[in-house]
Formats: C-alpha cells, structure tokens, sequence
C-alpha cells in the first residue's frame, strides 16, 4: 500500500498544485485518483467477462437454470464486488491513519452495499432457478421448488441482521443469542410463513397439487386452473378469468377437489338423469317391435338390443325396458364413450318428477368443451328417439298448459 500511495503522490506532483501533507484537498485527490484506478480495473474487467462469459458458462451441460441475462447480472455484480472490495483495500493509501473517522465510514459502507449484492446475487439466481424448474416436466412438482423461497427468506434475514450488526456495532453472536431468547415471538409473527411453508412442503411432497392443476375448492369458490405455489399463497385463474389466491395450508386442512387425475385417467365421468313419465311406460307386444324396427333411427340397434333381453322378473318386455337397452348399446357403440370403464343406464327410485333415467359412462374427452358439447349431443339424441318407444318425458304441466292454451280459441261465453 505504502508503494501504491508514493506512486501516487508522485502523480499529484506532477499537477501544478501546492499540496501540504495532510490537507483536505490532498486526501480528496487522492481519493479521486483511487477512484478512478477502481473504476477503470472494474471496466476492463466488464469489457472483458460480461458479454463472453455468460455465453460460456450457458454452453456447460447444468447450467440451464440460469438463463444468459441472469449470468450476465450476477457476473456484473460479482465484478462489482471486486471493485469496492478493491477499494477498501486501497482506503489506507487515502486514509492512511488507522482511527481516521472517514475510513471507518467507507469501511462500513462498502461491508453493506457488499452484503446487498451478494444478496442480490442469491436472489437473482433463487429467481432464476425456480422458473426453470416450474417450466420443466421433471423438476416442476419436486417439493425443492418451494423450498427455494424458503431459502430466499433465509439468506434476506440473515443479511438484515448481518447490516444491523454493521450499523450498531453489535456481536452476530448476541444477535443470534437474543432471536433465540424470543423464537416464540418470531413463531408467532411468522406463523403464516411457517405455516404455508409446511403446507408447500406436504401439497409437494405428496404430490397433492402441481402447476397447471384444475382444482375446485367449494368453500372459497374457487374453479380454475393452479398458475402459481408460492410459500404463502396459491394462485388460481378461474374460468371467469378472475383470480383467487388462497392459502396453501388451506388445502390442507380443507377439501379440495384435483381433477388432474381425471385427466391422466384418459376417462371422464358422465352421470345424468331424463326423467320419464310414468303414465306412459307399459308392456309392449311383437306387432309393437315389428314396427320398431320399421323406424330408420332404431333399426341399426335394434336387433342387438333384442338378443340382450335377458329377463329376470317377468317375461314381458316394456317400452322403457327396449328404451334403456337400447340407450345401453348406443353409448357402447360409441367412439367417445371410454370401454374399460363402466358403462351403464338404469332406472332410479320414481320421483315427483318422473322415473329418473340415468346414463353412467366415462366419456374419453376430458377437456371440458368437448365433454360438454359430447354430453349434449347424446342427450339431444336420446331426447329425438324417446318418442320412438311411445314414451313420454315428464315436464311440468304447466309448461304444456301455455302452449295447449295458445293452441286452443276461446271459448265464448253462454250469451254468446
């Protein structure tokens, strides 16, 4: 140091300056020249790393969690923490007195803005590696995702207290000491955080929860597809394209529904009821099936509907009875409906409504559109082809009492 401050000095000579030893303006000179030596070190340092050295640390096979702007920032700040560590080191050729008030400044500053990018390194590269690992099939649901946020707090903690520490004078150790001595305070404010991060950790874990999920949750109103799993919230997008976020440990302790093993399933329930009017079921007769399978609707199925009556009561064949084997082997016949999973039409307990009719399949489309529109058009057929097996279904009469009114003139009254 003491060789660097001659040379210095000797530099200073040069100007045609008159510098006592020991002045204010020879100490800022010196501390401008010192300042520009820093300066141009960090710019030859910046032109020579900055730009190639992230293309060749992002060509390294395990690299591909820090994309080439992240590399390109955290070697930034990685120079810049080898100027100002450059520039507490040559402190004493500007401040050559131990005690000096301005070196202990600088020394303390410097320690600080040193901590904050280190920090900001940690958190930059947390940043970065996380979305690479929620954007990869293999690491997405891996319980360290979370975990990153985890060590995120940590280290933004542990430099809070380490500049707490600087600005006070005060001994890490009895810092450490005294969050100790009040860890149920800290529990207590942090108990949320503690919480959502065991609730991550466990939805993670177990496998209970990943990105991309549709999940519905009744008690917050929540139907939409998982966008995001932090540490203390989880972040939904609705089919209304609104977003709720709740939090994770809610999904723990309440009930919720993941249809994502539906999806992997390849089938999708459908249960649904046409209710039947029971005025209109009866016992059908041959002359009945023969004009049956006269109806260019039915005629594909019918014969196969036929061979399957296998009765169990009684040896007389009802309209209902032909409609639900017929419906059976419809929905058999069908490309969308899923054939390793049940597949059934049954009749339930009757109702003030009707007799339920209910169809029980898996349809292979698992996407809700196209479920949908598949679950319409078997309905719109079964609807057409009811009136075939002269049956009825149920509405209200007060539906049909509209329509039979309009239908109907007037009737005039008796001095008419």
């Amino acid at each position: 140091m003491d060789q660097i401050r001659t040379l210095i000095l000797d530099l200073l000579h040069l100007l045609p300056l008159e510098l006592a030893e020991g002045t204010a303006l020879k100490t800022f000179l010196v501390l401008v020249v010192v300042l520009v030596a820093v300066a141009a070190v960090e710019l030859l340092l910046r032109l020579l790393f900055l730009k190639t050295l992230p293309k060749l640390i992002s060509r390294i096979k395990g690299f591909g969690f820090a994309d080439n702007h992240t590399l390109q920032k955290v070697i930034s700040n990685l120079i810049r923490i080898f100027s100002v560590q450059l520039f507490k080191g040559l402190l004493p050729v500007s401040f050559p007195e131990q005690d000096s008030v301005w070196r202990t400044l600088f020394t303390v500053v410097i320690a600080i803005y040193t901590v904050l990018l280190v920090v900001q390194i940690f958190s930059r590269l947390i940043s970065s590696s996380r979305t690479w690992m929620l954007t990869s099939s293999r690491y997405r649901n891996n319980p360290m995702v979370n975990l990153l946020e985890v060590i995120r707090i940590v280290i933004f903690f542990i430099a809070g207290l380490y500049v707490v520490s600087l600005l006070f004078n005060v001994d890490m150790n009895k810092v450490f000491g005294s969050l100790a001595a009040l860890s149920a305070v800290l529990m207590l404010v942090f108990k949320d955080t503690i919480m959502g991060v065991v609730a991550s950790i466990q939805l993670s874990g177990n496998d209970m929860l990943r990105v991309g999920d549709w999940i519905t949750v009744p008690k917050y109103g929540v139907d939409g597809t998982v966008e995001d799993v932090s540490l203390t919230t989880v972040k939904i997008r609705n089919f209304d394209n609104t977003v709720s976020t709740i939090p994770p440990y809610s999904l723990i302790t309440e009930t919720f529904q993941n249809w994502r093993f539906m999806e992997e399933s390849g089938g999708r329930r459908l249960q649904r009821s046409l209710y039947i009017d029971m005025k209109s079921v009866r016992f059908v007769d041959d002359a009945f099936v023969t004009e049956l399978k006269k109806a260019p609707v039915i005629d594909k199925y019918i014969d196969e509907v036929l061979d399957n009556f296998n009765p169990r009561v009684s040896e007389r064949m009802t309209n209902l009875g032909l409609l639900r084997k017929y419906v059976e082997v419809y929905l058999k016949h069908l490309d969308v409906v899923h054939p390793k999973y049940s597949c059934l039409v049954l009749t339930k307990a009757p109702t003030e409504h009707g007799i339920p009719l209910q169809l029980y399949f898996f349809s292979k489309a698992t996407d809700w559109l196209t479920f949908e529109s598949v679950a319409s058009e078997i309905f719109d057929h079964l609807i057409a082809i009811v009136p075939y097996f002269d049956i009825s279904i149920f509405q209200k009469a007060s539906g049909n009492a509209d329509v039979l009114a309009k239908a109907l003139p007037h009737s005039g009254t008796a001095n008419e």
